[in-house]
């Protein structure tokens, strides 16, 4: 049998923070997605959207800081279907303090399904019972 990778290692011992949402074409579906937590940082590991009603309004998600960084953006009028973006085995590691952000207008409906965990930061000590 062989070893777990790193990145397995790391979703079996941190707080998974994956989740799956629907957006709906009539509000507008800018949120937070994944909270910010002092002294964690979040990495991402896959984005898939699954486009049901096409429409003139990109999906864009993001970093939280003051100049975020886009980690997706899918542009608009994309055709229905299923659009995957993966960030490798490592992921995308989003800084301690900011969050995951989706930024978009009213129009699209789609399922979003994000992979991610949490992990404590550099100088976050720690205790077992904590992990």
């Amino acid at each position: 049998m062989s070893n777990p990778s790193t990145a397995l290692r790391e979703r079996l011992i941190f707080q998974d923070v994956s989740l799956q949402l629907s957006i709906v074409a009539s509000g507008d579906a800018s949120a937070t997605l994944i909270a910010a937590k002092d002294q964690h940082t979040i990495i991402v590991r896959k984005i898939t959207i699954i486009i049901t009603t096409s429409h003139a309004t990109a999906l864009i998600f993001r970093t939280s800081n003051a100049t975020p960084v886009i980690l997706v953006n899918l542009e608009a009028s994309k055709d229905e279907g299923i659009y995957t973006f993966e960030f490798g085995e490592k992921g995308y590691t989003i800084p301690e303090n900011e969050a995951l952000n989706l930024a978009t207008g009213a129009g699209p409906a789609a399922i979003v399904i994000v992979d991610a965990h949490r992990r404590p930061g550099v100088g976050l000590a720690l205790t077992p019972s904590q992990l």
